[in-house]
């Protein structure tokens, strides 16, 4: 019970705060949590005590969240968990319209995350947007909360769809990013109905889907868009700070940049647009809102594709990205 209660935002912690989809991530908290009775445990008293905090805190999202890491800790702390050959052979079984040739060279162009970030149904369900692409600027598909957006990779990608779902009201709650060697972005998406709080309405889906794709191809004034949208809001918007750390990363593999300020139409927007003109490459981005709060977890690295270690350099990173964002929320 020691052990319960000292480890207790473990769970949140990790699915929250962390790569998911990087193996060292489950390893941590297979380390800290030692046995499969004590993560059992662990998992009940996390969901109450987020329960218990309110709606602000609990959300479907972060209980699918949770569930995740939950599920993931515990293939590894019990004897039988399914290995990649056998995902793998799943998603073969699953993806019945795409040849088998196709399907492993997603899996191959990913790298090893990618089965351990997706399903076997979602590997199948990107199959199917992929193969749309063609010459458009981009390929989008929507699946209950989870939208897919295939499209060449360039600086501002996430920027363009942050911006979309801000004008449509649209909260994101996680992002997927993945690239193939040849340039493709495969990028999927958790979100949310700002105004209820659940699923978009499916109505709702070709107009949004449209907008992606004409801001994919440039069509579209989202600076315009975005303040325009958030003027409606300012009054609303009480809190203004604006708090930008780099905490360190367990796994090596990133630079995490964490970013805190007031929830508002946009902010992902202008945030992602901070960390791009800060010459970043986001891999992996985790959004997160409580109350009228957002913290918003990215993992990053340098234009090199390398994580950012110097301290002196981080430091003038963190500084310079808030001084941008000062300006703009």
């Amino acid at each position: 019970v020691s052990r319960v209660v000292l480890h207790h935002l473990l769970l949140a912690d990790a699915a929250t705060r962390r790569d998911l989809s990087d193996p060292q991530t489950v390893n941590d908290v297979v380390a800290d949590v030692a046995d499969v009775d004590t993560l059992r445990l662990l998992y009940l008293v996390s969901v109450a005590d987020a329960r218990a905090t309110g709606p602000m805190v609990w959300s479907p999202w972060k209980a699918s969240l949770m569930r995740s890491v939950f599920m993931r800790v515990a293939d590894v702390m019990e004897p039988g968990a399914e290995t990649p050959r056998e995902s793998l052979a799943e998603a073969l079984a699953a993806a019945t319209d795409a040849p088998v040739g196709d399907v492993l060279d997603l899996i191959d162009s990913m790298g090893s995350g990618y089965l351990a970030a997706h399903t076997n149904e979602e590997t199948a369900a990107h199959l199917a947007v992929m193969s749309r692409l063609g010459e458009r600027p981009a390929a989008v598909a929507s699946e209950g909360n989870v939208v897919t957006v295939v499209a060449p990779d360039h600086t501002g990608l996430l920027g363009e769809v942050a911006g979309v779902f801000a004008v449509h009201n649209i909260s994101i709650h996680e992002a997927k990013l993945w690239t193939r060697p040849d340039g493709i972005a495969l990028d999927t998406f958790s979100v949310s109905d700002v105004r209820s709080g659940t699923t978009v309405d499916p109505q709702r889906w070709d107009v949004i889907l449209g907008d992606l794709e004409a801001a994919a191809g440039g069509e579209l004034d989202l600076d315009a868009l975005v303040t325009a949208k958030r003027s409606d809001y300012r009054r609303a918007i009480v809190a203004r700070s604006v708090e930008v750390a780099a905490p360190p990363d367990p796994s090596q593999r990133y630079t995490v940049i964490e970013v805190r300020c007031a929830d508002q139409p946009g902010a992902l927007f202008t945030i992602v647009g901070a960390l791009y003109r800060a010459g970043l490459d986001i891999q992996v981005a985790r959004i997160e809102t409580m109350g009228t709060m957002v913290r918003d977890t990215f993992f990053v690295r340098d234009g090199s594709g390398q994580p950012i270690r110097d301290v002196a350099r981080l430091a003038q990173l963190t500084a310079a990205i808030r001084a941008d964002l000062r300006t703009r929320l």
